[in-house]
């Protein structure tokens, strides 16, 4: 009888062993799930934070379709309507030949084509947004491709918006390092 106890009591044991080893791999697939939503929450919130909504897209989508507009059919006055207004006061400052050089039609003798939104960052009510477009340029004698950045810029929570060249987004006289939400 002391055999069939020893013997039932390694069944028990193996048992036990065995379930409990089945309780650990269970906790550790309960953690790895639990890190798995919470990783996927926080991922769902960081690319929440840096998209727009329906209003603030559409009047973006609005306001970049007329500046491209403007910028292919030279309509300068509405050029100057949708440019950044820290950009026109820094062409301003720098004085009227200046100015007019930046805006002068026959120096926006390209044609701008297939804008592809980038990225998107806030900070309270301001909201940045790069786009990549391909610039084509021609004169008499060639045509010329090539991949350009142009940012919008929001002050108010995507109401209203205004462009930069990737130029003039650089350049720390329009836009301060410190109130830049994209870098490069």
């Amino acid at each position: 009888m002391n055999a069939f106890n020893e013997i039932n009591w390694n069944v028990e044991t193996k048992f036990i062993i065995h379930h409990s080893l089945f309780i650990i791999a269970n906790s550790y697939f309960q953690i790895v799930k639990t890190k798995h939503l919470l990783f996927t929450l926080l991922l769902f919130g960081v690319l929440s934070a840096c998209s727009l909504n329906g209003k603030q897209e559409a009047a973006l989508n609005s306001a970049k379709l007329a500046y491209i507009e403007a910028r292919n059919n030279n309509n300068v006055s509405l050029l100057i309507k949708l440019t950044y207004a820290d950009a026109i006061r820094y062409y301003e400052s720098k004085g009227d030949e200046v100015f007019k050089e930046r805006f002068r039609p026959e120096n926006n003798q390209a044609f701008y084509r297939n804008g592809t939104l980038k990225e998107v960052a806030s900070k309270g009510n301001v909201i940045h947004v790069q786009y990549e477009f391909e610039k084509i340029t021609e004169d008499p004698t060639t045509i010329e491709l090539k991949r350009v950045k142009l940012y919008a810029i929001s002050m108010d929570d995507g109401k209203h918006w205004k462009f930069l060249d990737g130029i003039e987004y650089d350049n720390p006289k329009i836009v301060p390092k410190n109130k830049k939400l994209i870098s490069g």
